[in-house]
């Protein structure tokens, strides 16, 4: 058992408990959308880079699916047709896709992910913002943590 908890993954599965634990506290406590953070955590961690550059790219696309998804919703209230929302919904998907061809913004499921969560929260984006920033941080910090601690004391053979 201690070989599983002292490897690569056991030591980042450690530091994520631990900041997650602190995360769902501080949120219990604010008022803030937990899981609006770890949806950010997921970001990072799934965009395939680490440090900055998973920072930035998780960020670059939660922030800018964040962006389609009001601009989706601001579009819905200001044409009233039939189907207007499975329109807006193409336009802003074939958008979504069509970012990535520009740098920093590759990652596409980090920008559904960011306006998954703005629908989610009909569009309230201000609540929104600090906690998915605060959450890719958490993402870092616990990547971070889980090096740090795999360095020190985690044991360098593979483990299963």
């Amino acid at each position: 058992m201690k070989k599983f908890f002292l490897c690569s993954v056991g030591c980042l599965g450690i530091g994520m408990a631990f900041y997650a634990g602190i995360w769902t506290l501080v949120c219990s406590s604010t008022g803030m959308l937990s899981w609006v953070g770890f949806a950010g955590c997921t970001s990072y961690f799934a965009c395939g880079k680490k440090k900055l550059p998973g920072i930035r790219t998780a960020m670059a696309a939660n922030l800018t699916g964040i962006a389609w998804a009001m601009f989706s919703i601001i579009l819905t209230e200001y044409f009233d047709f039939a189907g207007e929302a499975a329109v807006w919904s193409a336009v802003i998907s074939f958008t979504i896709i069509m970012q990535s061809k520009v740098k920093g913004l590759e990652f596409i499921p980090g920008a559904y992910i960011g306006s998954i969560v703005t629908f989610a929260v009909s569009g309230k984006w201000r609540i929104l913002v600090f906690p998915i920033i605060i959450g890719i941080l958490m993402g870092y910090m616990a990547d971070i943590t889980g090096e740090k601690l795999y360095q020190k004391i985690g044991i360098q053979e593979k483990c299963d």
